[in-house]
């Protein structure tokens, strides 16, 4: 593992983010928690910065979409929690025309493309089904850009509740930050840690914030969820963000079980 070759790559992004010419960046994030919590985290970061941020959420780095975005030039795209796996792809289609950065976590491909850095930890020797989560990937280039950044790592142990166990790695990392500025607590039960975050308007257990994140965002895709979804994780859950998330979940389940429904009458067919 090399974190100090991860983070000198990451200083040399951020160089030429800032060396680029544009104040206007693409932020593509994923849309579950993870995805989403280090869209909030990337779009606060860059918006301190003196950028201006414009999201797009996908479910899926479908080629069509990245075709459609790498056609422009002089442009500037941030992938969150994804991108690592289509690196090459993205390399080909953007062919030196926009710089783009890669923040993930998940099985990565080195990049062809000298103005495509993927900055996946997977590519340093850290694992991103147990060490590192996209948000957390996200936190450490937002870091980097500012120590005025770091109170954003509660967001960062919040999109790391996709990863099973206790948060370790450099997910840890990020935990410490939260701890330490008394954003998030840890309270121990047997040998599972449970991470309750105490921001203001956040409140909750870790897990449950992901999880409503998740619904808010994927559930409610086409009805400006994900960006709900980043407002949340920005100003916090209002009353009727809550009452939003409720109702996606229903709905959910109502969906599911007619599926089930269906799948126990006709059976499966291949």
């Amino acid at each position: 593992m090399s974190l100090d070759k991860l983070i000198c790559e990451m200083r040399k992004a951020i160089d030429l983010l800032k060396g680029y010419g544009t104040q206007l960046v693409h932020v593509i994030h994923h849309d579950d928690a993870d995805g989403v919590t280090g869209a909030a985290i990337i779009s606060k970061a860059l918006e301190r910065a003196g950028f201006n941020v414009k999201r797009i959420c996908i479910e899926k780095a479908y080629p069509e979409v990245i075709r459609r975005l790498h056609r422009s030039r002089g442009e500037v795209y941030v992938y969150v929690d994804i991108g690592a796996a289509h690196a090459q792809l993205i390399s080909r289609e953007n062919a030196g025309k926009n710089l783009t950065i890669i923040l993930d976590h998940h099985d990565a491909e080195p990049s062809t493309d000298e103005l495509v850095l993927n900055l996946d930890p997977e590519l340093y020797g850290f694992s991103g089904e147990s060490e590192v989560s996209g948000s957390t990937t996200t936190y450490l280039f937002a870091r980097l850009l500012s120590d005025v950044n770091k109170d954003l790592a509660f967001l960062a142990v919040v999109g790391s509740m996709e990863i099973p166990g206790n948060l370790r790695g450099l997910n840890r990392e990020a935990l410490k930050d939260a701890l330490e500025l008394g954003e998030v607590s840890v309270r121990k039960k047997g040998a599972e840690e449970i991470y309750h975050v105490k921001k203001e308007g956040f409140k909750g257990n870790a897990k449950s914030l992901s999880s409503m994140l998740t619904v808010l965002a994927s559930v409610g895709y086409y009805r400006g969820g994900p960006e709900l979804a980043v407002k949340a994780c920005l100003e916090g859950f209002r009353s009727h963000i809550r009452k939003l998330v409720d109702e996606f979940r229903e709905e959910r389940k109502k969906v599911m079980w007619s599926v089930i429904r269906r799948l126990k009458m006709k059976g499966l067919e291949e």
